[in-house]
């Protein structure tokens, strides 16, 4: 067992693993899964550090999908994976030089977590629990955060394009399909990006989120607006709402941030 941690996936919809028809787009699909979940962290962590329960729950999950990558490419057929690729993979920054980004992912979550261990104190394979990292946050941020977030997000990108490929070596041709909805907020309190789908996300948190999502940048005046009717008094509550939609697309691993920047309001993603 990879950790005696036991708590429920997030409210979150991603590629679904058990749903692909082959090993080799099982094995893309539960990368895609790894590295949005690291994608997620270290765009946490460029604004404030985790708790430590968050941290290790994020731990437990990449470390049981990056692990399931490895065996389906170690025990089944992962010629399929390899075949969609040119060329290796080579992610700078990183030193990764895989045959395929589902391998390259692999690598990176065994190599993250094996510095993390050692920088905790723990044997090879031990879990990681939220004590573990209550005790030592920062030895466990300074080694998740060696990772550029612009690597993890071109990683994740070629995840996506190897995910892509795969179901046309696979499925068997069959009636039409409408083209996927568009990403975007979905009235009344629903958001769809990249996949993923988040529901009942709170009135004053989606009005935000769809304000910057029809214009992409919002000075604090017009987010007033939007949310408050203009009430300048109501500045620091816009702050918190901020906060908490960020928070809910942090822990329902959808890679999407609000940001402040120069009395301006934009998304990250």
């Amino acid at each position: 067992m990879l950790s005696s941690v036991q708590i429920a996936l997030p409210a979150v919809h991603v590629s679904s693993p058990a749903s692909c028809e082959s090993p080799a787009s099982r094995c893309c699909a539960l990368a895609e899964r790894c590295v949005v979940r690291l994608v997620a962290l270290l765009t946490r962590l460029t604004d404030q550090t985790p708790l430590p329960r968050e941290l290790a729950e994020t731990i437990t999950f990449v470390e049981a999908d990056a692990a399931e990558v490895r065996r389906l490419l170690e025990v089944d057929d992962a010629a399929d994976v390899r075949a969609v690729h040119d060329q290796p993979v080579r992610v700078d920054g990183l030193e990764l030089i895989e045959a395929s980004a589902a391998e390259a992912v692999a690598t990176l979550v065994e190599r993250l977590l094996d510095e993390t261990r050692k920088a905790l104190g723990l044997t090879s394979g031990q879990p990681i629990k939220p004590e573990h990292v209550t005790s030592g946050v920062a030895a466990v941020v300074g080694c998740i955060g060696k990772v550029a977030l612009p690597d993890a997000k071109f990683l994740l990108a070629l995840v996506r394009q190897e995910l892509a490929k795969i179901p046309r070596l696979h499925r068997r041709p069959g009636p039409a399909q409408e083209a996927p909805p568009a990403d975007g907020p979905v009235a009344p309190s629903g958001l769809r990006f990249k996949g993923q789908v988040l529901d009942d996300i709170p009135a004053l948190e989606w009005r935000l989120l769809n304000a910057l999502w029809q214009r992409r940048s919002l000075s604090v005046e017009d987010a007033l607006d939007a949310l408050y009717g203009g009430d300048s008094a109501k500045e620091n509550a816009l702050k918190s709402v901020k906060n908490r939609l960020n928070r809910r697309l942090m822990e329902a691993v959808v890679p999407l941030q609000v940001r402040e920047k120069n009395g301006s309001y934009y998304l990250d993603s």
